[in-house]
C-alpha cells in the first residue's frame, strides 16, 4: 500500500512567511472569515527579510528623485494603508499617526512611544551643492543639469506630500495625496530644510578626504524613521493567530496543480519538517517571497517581470553617532546611507549603525563582489567618520537582494 497523503482545504495560501506574508495573513484573517494558512521553508518566520536587520521605514523620501514616481507613491501609498488599517488596531504599539502640523491640516508622524514599531528619529536626506566634490568634478555638463533636476523632484515631492500642503485627514480617514497633484506641485518654501551642525561636520570631512573645500549641503528632514521589524512580525503573528490563522515552517513545496479553466493555481503539495506530505488546496494562492521566488517559478512555470537589486551592509558596534542620514547623489560610488538603530542584548539596550549604499535613484545594484562592495562602504564611512573611528568598532558585513515585481495595471503599480 502507499503512503497517504492529507488532504487540506483554505480559502487562501500565502507562500513565504517574511514580514510581506505575515501582514498580508493578519489582514486577510482580521478582516475577513477566510481561512488562512502560511508556509514558510526557512525554520522561522521572516528569517530572510533584510528589513529585520536594516529596520529603516521608507516612506518615499529615498525615491523621490527618480523620474518614474512609481516607487516613491508606493511607499507614500503604504503609509496610508498603514495608518488606516494597523494604527487603530495595534494601538498604542503602531505609533504612525496622523499629527497636527497646521491648524486643520495633518501629516503622518511617530507619536513616540517606549514599545512602539517606530522611533521618532527621521532620517535625514544630504543634497549635495555645486560646489560637492561629486558635482563639481562632473566631466559632464548633463550631469549637473540632471542632479539640479533631481534635487528640485527630492524638495517639490517631499514637501507637497509632508509639508502640510496637503491635508492627510479626509472624513475621518488618512488619504495621500493624489500622484498627479504631486507630480504638478513645484513650488517649494524650504519647511523641510533642517540645518544639522553635526552633519556640517561630517559632511566638511567628507569633502576634504575628496580634496575639496568645504561645500555646502542641503539638509532634508524626511518622514523615513528606524522600525522594529521584530516586534512588528511578533504583533502581527500573535494578531493572525488569534484570528485562526495557521502558520508552519521548515516545509519543502513539491508540486503545484493547476486550474485548467483559470489557468490559476488550484493545489499544492508540501513535505513538512517531518517528512510527511500534505496536499493543499485553495480559492487563492498568494505568493510573498523574495529572492526564492526563481524555484517557485520555475515550479509554476511562468515567467513574472521581477527587478532584483543586490546591496551590501555593514554594522558598527557601538553607533557611530545617533543620526541617521543618508546622501543623495549624482554618481553612484557616492551613494551612502547611515541608520542609527537601537535594541536589546543580553546586558540591556545596545546602539549600533547600520552602513549601506543608499542607491538613490534605485538604479541596479552594479555586480560588484561582497568584498569589493563591503571595502567601499567602509571607505565611505571612513569619510565621514574617520579611520580611528571605523577601525575602534566592531564591524560585521552582509549582502541583501530586493526584490520588486513590476506590475502593469494601475492598481497593481500601487502594490508592486
Amino acid at each position: 500500500m502507499t503512503e497517504s497523503t492529507a488532504i487540506k482545504h483554505y480559502d487562501v495560501v500565502v507562500v513565504g512567511g517574511g514580514i510581506a506574508g505575515i501582514a498580508i495573513a493578519e489582514l486577510l484573517a482580521r478582516q475577513t472569515t477566510f481561512r488562512v494558512k502560511v508556509l514558510e521553508q526557512t525554520e522561522k518566520l521572516g528569517q530572510g527579510a533584510s528589513g529585520k536587520l536594516e529596520g529603516w521605514f521608507h516612506t518615499g523620501g529615498l525615491y523621490s528623485g527618480v523620474e518614474d514616481p512609481q516607487t516613491f507613491m508606493n511607499c507614500v501609498n503604504a503609509l496610508e494603508d498603514l495608518i488606516n488599517l494597523y494604527s487603530s488596531h495595534f494601538s498604542p504599539h503602531c505609533n504612525f499617526r496622523l499629527k497636527e502640523r497646521a491648524p486643520g491640516v495633518f501629516v503622518p508622524g511617530v507619536v513616540p512611544y517606549e514599545n512602539g514599531w517606530f522611533e521618532e528619529q527621521p532620517v535625514l536626506y544630504l543634497l549635495p551643492g555645486e560646489g560637492s566634490p561629486d558635482v563639481s568634478r562632473s566631466k559632464l555638463r548633463s550631469e549637473s543639469v540632471l542632479w539640479k533636476l533631481q534635487r528640485q523632484r527630492v524638495l517639490s515631492r517631499l514637501e507637497s506630500v509632508y509639508g502640510g500642503k496637503h491635508n492627510w485627514l479626509v472624513a475621518g480617514r488618512c488619504a495621500a495625496p493624489d500622484p498627479d497633484w504631486i507630480e504638478k506641485t513645484q513650488e517649494t518654501t524650504g519647511i523641510l530644510l533642517e540645518p544639522n551642525n553635526t552633519l556640517d561636520g561630517f559632511c566638511r570631512r567628507h569633502d576634504q578626504c575628496h580634496g575639496a573645500e568645504p561645500s555646502s549641503y542641503d539638509v532634508v528632514r524626511s518622514n523615513d524613521v528606524p522600525m522594529d521589524p521584530a516586534r512588528i512580525m511578533r504583533d502581527l503573528v500573535a494578531s493572525a493567530m488569534a484570528h485562526r490563522a495557521d502558520f508552519e515552517t521548515s516545509v519543502s513545496l513539491d508540486t503545484f496543480g493547476m486550474d485548467k479553466r483559470t489557468g490559476r493555481v488550484a493545489s499544492l503539495r508540501y513535505r513538512n519538517r517531518c517528512g510527511d506530505y500534505f496536499h493543499v488546496r485553495a480559492r487563492l494562492f498568494i505568493f510573498a517571497v523574495g529572492s526564492g521566488f526563481d524555484h517557485l517559478a520555475s515550479l509554476l512555470a511562468v515567467k513574472p517581470s521581477v527587478k532584483v537589486i543586490k546591496s551590501y551592509m555593514v554594522v558598527a558596534y557601538p553607533a557611530l553617532t545617533s543620526l541617521s542620514f543618508a546622501r543623495m547623489s549624482p554618481k553612484v560610488s557616492f551613494h551612502f546611507n547611515h541608520l542609527y538603530v537601537t535594541g536589546r542584548g543580553a546586558g540591556g539596550q545596545i546602539e549600533y549603525s547600520m552602513l549601506g549604499d543608499s542607491g538613490f535613484g534605485a538604479q541596479g545594484a552594479t555586480t560588484s563582489e561582497f568584498i569589493g562592495g563591503t571595502d567601499a562602504l567602509i571607505d565611505s564611512a571612513k569619510d565621514y567618520f574617520g579611520m580611528d573611528v571605523i577601525q575602534s568598532r566592531h564591524l560585521f558585513a552582509y549582502e541583501c537582494l530586493k526584490t520588486e515585481f513590476i506590475g502593469k495595471s494601475e492598481e497593481e503599480r500601487r502594490y508592486s
